[in-house]
């Protein structure tokens, strides 16, 4: 950002500083350091579309500027919405993988579009075929290795934990421990 709006009230040169100019900046820090008085990054539209990788060559990217730390802003706003630019609104984006269960009630199954990776925290929704019949059902996306759904930091689910068909079930994987939480159990 070059200039902007505000600006330093006096710039001193071997002189004594005194409380009346110390006051005078500050108010002027106070009242005109604000965003309207600041360049506008989004004058044009390729301004607002200006964006900075903040990780290049898996090297860290340091901003220097206002300017730069809001184009590395922009930059994983546009990889998160996965759009073109990080302002269009991806409304109607499905942000959380939802399917449909397949397999059984105790060994649960699912298939997404695109595959999912297995990494500690990715949680997906699965729109139950049947309640759970057992303490330690399992799921398996994708093909992937079956690992148990427990609730609660562990605990193995009761029957009907899952109660059934149209039960949207949320599961988050734990890599630690390899298992699938099951975050909103009807008991």
């Amino acid at each position: 950002m070059a200039g902007g709006l505000f600006a330093r009230v006096k710039t001193w040169a071997a002189e004594v500083l005194t409380y009346s100019d110390l006051n005078t900046e500050f108010d002027n820090i106070i009242n005109n350091f604000i965003p309207s008085m600041m360049d506008d990054s989004s004058a044009t539209e390729a301004l607002m579309q200006a964006t900075t990788d903040p990780y290049p060559a898996s090297v860290a990217s340091l901003a220097t500027s206002l300017e730069g730390e809001l184009k590395r802003i922009r930059y994983i706003l546009q990889q998160i919405t996965g759009e073109t630019y990080w302002y269009v609104d991806p409304s109607g984006k499905n942000w959380l993988p939802r399917v449909a269960a397949g397999g059984t009630a105790d060994a649960i199954t699912a298939d997404f579009t695109p595959n999912i990776t297995l990494s500690d925290m990715m949680t997906v929704a699965v729109v139950a075929g049947a309640a759970n019949t057992t303490t330690t059902p399992t799921f398996a996306p994708d093909g992937l290795t079956a690992h148990t759904i427990v609730k609660r930091g562990g605990n193995a689910l009761a029957a009907n934990d899952i109660a059934g068909a149209g039960h949207v079930i949320l599961l988050c994987y734990n890599l630690a421990n390899t298992r699938w939480e099951l975050l909103n159990p009807a008991t």
